[in-house]
């Protein structure tokens, strides 16, 4: 019997020296792992302020230029170039037909550019009436060749022709 209580004795000895060690050896893991794993939220933590930094930044700059670019996509003034046989009274034309395009400044030429046929029937079979030699005017006849947009800049080629009375 004594044989056996020492049996026994070793037995339960070497199960708590046994579990303190794998206590020991695995509760240093399970502290390394918990300390690994604080690490890589705070880590996460400020890659995920850092992503909302810099989609924030890049919002801010891609308003930027948006504004910039609407308002560089605005009509500031119009370029007429005039196709016409006669070559008198030229500038007296060009003046009558900006100002017939007046309204079209400040406009957006996506706009314009989307609905071109605002100014050819603006402009299309459009009469004016240009002061001519003396006290005489002149009859001439608009139509719209062709429209070209250059940055701020609206160029505009339009045909005049003189109606004979």
């Amino acid at each position: 019997m004594r044989v056996r209580s020492r049996l026994l004795v070793a037995f339960i000895f070497g199960s708590l020296i046994g579990a303190i060690g794998t206590l020991f050896i695995f509760g240093q893991k399970l502290d390394n792992l918990y300390l690994e794993r604080a690490q890589l939220y705070y880590s996460n933590n400020q890659k995920q302020k850092e992503i909302v930094r810099l989609t924030d930044e890049i919002e801010k700059y891609a308003q930027k230029d948006l504004d910039r670019q609407e308002q560089a996509d605005l009509i500031e003034k119009f370029q007429i170039e005039l196709i016409s046989e006669q070559r008198f009274k030229q500038e007296d034309i060009k003046e009558e037909v900006a100002t017939i395009l007046d309204p079209f400044i400040g406009k957006s030429m996506k706009w314009i550019s989307t609905n071109p046929e605002m100014l050819d029937n603006m402009l299309t079979d459009r009469t004016i009436y240009v002061s001519g030699t003396g006290n005489s005017t002149i009859k001439v006849n608009l139509s719209l060749k062709y429209l070209v947009f250059e940055h701020s800049t609206l160029r505009i080629w339009v045909e005049a022709k003189k109606i004979e009375e």
